[in-house]
C-alpha cells in the first residue's frame, strides 16, 4: 500500500499536478488578498459600480472566442501529432481573436446607448470593452500548453499573470480608483502574453490555418456546444448580481453581495485545478469506461471530503471571516456568505467535476440540456427570491440550482459509464 502511494505521488509530481494545484492555490491566495486590499482602497459605492460593470462584461465573455478555446483543448488533447495539434491551435486563435474584436465593439455600443440604473456603470463598461480581445490571447497560449501536457509551464505562467495583476491593480487603483483597476487588467494580460511567448515559445498566430472539412466540423461542434454549455452554467453566478442590481439598484447592496461571493468563488480554484490537471488524461482515455469510472470515484471522494471540511469551517466562522477580512462595513454579507459556503461544497463535488467528465466523454448535448434547465431555474428563482428575501435570495437561488444540476450530472454520468468499453487500457 505504501509503495503504491509513493508511485502515485511520483506520477503526480512528474506530470505536474503539484505545480498546477500549487500554482492555483498561490494564485487564489494572491487574488483573494488583492480583493481584501481593493475593498479598502476603493469606496464601497465605487467597488459596487466596478463589480456590476465587470459582471455585465462577463455576459459578453460567455460568447468569447465563439468557444474556440474548448475546441482547441479537446481536439488538441486528443491529438498526438504535433503538426496537427499546432494546426488546430492556429485555426482556433485566428477565428477567436476576430470574433472578440466584434464583441468588443458590441460592448462599447451597449455602454454608449443603454443606460444602466446604477450611475457610473456605463463609463466602466466602456473602458472594459476590449478586455476580451486582450485576455483571450494569453488564455489561448495557456490552452496550448495544457494540450501538450506542459503543466509546469502552464502553472508558472498562471502565477506570473496573477502576480502582475496583483501588483498593477493595487498600485493603479490606489492612484486612479476603479479606472486604475481596469487599466491593470489590460496591462497584466499584455505582459502575460509577452512572457509566455518569449519564455515558452508559444506565439499567438494571426494567420489562418487550414483544416480539413471533417476537422472543421468536429471543431465547431465541440466549440459551439461547449460554449453554450459553459455560458449557461456560468449564467447561474452572473444572474445573481445582474438581477440584484435590477431589483435593488443600490451599489452598496451589490458590493455587499459581491463580497459574500468572494471567498466561495475564489475557492472554486480547487475543483478547477483538479480538472485542469485531469482533463487531458480523461480526454485521452474517454473510451475506457472502467478507467474513467475508477478515477472519477477516487477524485470525487477526495474532492468531496476536502470541500465539505472547508465549507463547514467557513459556515461556522463566517462572522469572524467577514469582519476581519472586509471590515464592519460588509457585515451585512454574512448570511449570504454562509449559504454560498454550502453551495461551494455541493457544486465542487456534484456539479463541476461530473459535468467536466461528461465533456471529456463528448456528451455535449446532455450538458446543454442541463445548462438550459439550470439557467431557466436560476433566473426564475433569482427574480422571485430577491424580491422576497433581498440579497440573500440570490444565494438561495444559487444553492437550489446547484443541487438540481448536480443531481442530473451525476445520474447521467453513471449511465454513460455503464456503456461497454471500446478500448482497454491500464492506469
Amino acid at each position: 500500500m505504501k509503495s503504491k502511494f509513493k508511485i502515485l505521488l511520483g506520477k503526480l509530481r512528474d506530470t505536474g499536478f503539484f505545480h498546477v494545484f500549487g500554482s492555483s492555490t498561490i494564485n487564489k491566495i494572491i487574488g483573494f488578498a488583492s480583493g481584501i486590499i481593493l475593498v479598502r482602497i476603493i469606496s464601497k459605492s465605487e467597488y459596487g459600480v466596478f463589480s456590476y460593470a465587470n459582471n455585465t462584461l462577463s455576459f459578453f465573455l460567455l460568447a468569447g472566442g465563439l468557444g474556440a478555446t474548448f475546441g482547441v483543448l479537446q481536439m488538441g488533447s486528443e491529438e498526438s501529432d504535433t503538426s496537427r495539434k499546432k494546426a488546430i491551435y492556429n485555426y482556433g486563435c485566428y477565428l477567436s481573436f476576430f470574433s472578440n474584436v466584434i464583441i468588443g465593439f458590441v460592448i462599447l455600443a451597449v455602454s454608449l446607448f443603454f443606460q444602466f440604473k446604477i450611475p457610473g456603470v456605463n463609463k466602466c463598461l466602456a473602458l472594459m470593452a476590449f478586455l476580451p480581445c486582450v485576455s483571450l490571447i494569453y488564455e489561448m497560449q495557456g490552452i496550448y500548453l495544457r494540450t501538450e501536457l506542459r503543466n509546469k509551464e502552464y502553472a508558472v505562467s498562471n502565477s506570473v499573470t496573477t502576480i502582475l495583476f496583483f501588483i498593477l491593480s493595487c498600485g493603479l487603483s490606489l492612484l486612479f480608483s476603479a479606472v486604475g483597476l481596469i487599466a491593470a487588467k489590460y496591462l497584466a494580460s499584455i505582459l502575460a502574453f509577452l512572457y509566455i511567448a518569449f519564455r515558452y515559445g508559444v506565439k499567438y498566430p494571426i494567420k489562418k490555418q487550414t483544416l480539413s472539412a471533417e476537422d472543421k466540423k468536429a471543431f465547431w461542434k465541440i466549440s459551439s456546444i461547449s460554449m453554450v454549455n459553459n455560458s449557461l452554467s456560468r449564467l447561474m453566478y452572473l444572474l445573481d448580481i445582474f438581477v440584484l442590481g435590477l431589483v435593488i439598484p443600490d451599489s452598496t447592496v451589490v458590493a455587499s453581495y459581491r463580497t459574500a461571493t468572494n471567498i466561495p468563488t475564489a475557492l472554486a480554484f480547487i475543483p478547477a485545478a483538479v480538472i485542469t490537471y485531469i482533463y487531458p488524461y480523461f480526454a485521452k482515455k474517454k473510451d475506457d469506461k472502467v478507467w474513467v469510472k475508477k478515477k472519477y470515484l477516487q477524485i470525487t471522494a477526495l474532492l468531496g471530503i476536502g470541500s465539505a471540511a472547508i465549507a463547514i469551517l467557513m459556515f461556522v466562522f463566517a462572522p469572524f471571516i467577514i469582519k476581519t477580512l472586509f471590515g464592519a462595513a460588509y457585515e451585512d454579507s454574512i448570511p449570504a456568505f454562509k449559504v454560498l459556503s454550502i453551495s461551494f461544497a455541493l457544486s465542487s463535488t456534484f456539479r463541476i467535476l461530473p459535468g467536466n467528465i461528461l465533456v471529456t466523454q463528448r456528451k455535449l448535448p446532455f450538458n446543454l440540456v442541463v445548462a438550459v434547465i439550470s439557467s431557466a431555474v436560476n433566473t426564475g428563482l433569482n427574480v422571485i427570491m430577491i424580491r422576497a428575501y433581498g440579497a440573500i435570495g440570490a444565494a438561495y437561488a444559487t444553492i437550489i440550482t446547484v443541487v438540481i444540476s448536480g443531481a442530473l450530472n451525476v445520474v447521467y454520468l453513471f449511465r454513460v459509464l455503464k456503456e461497454k468499453n471500446k478500448t482497454i487500457s491500464g492506469d
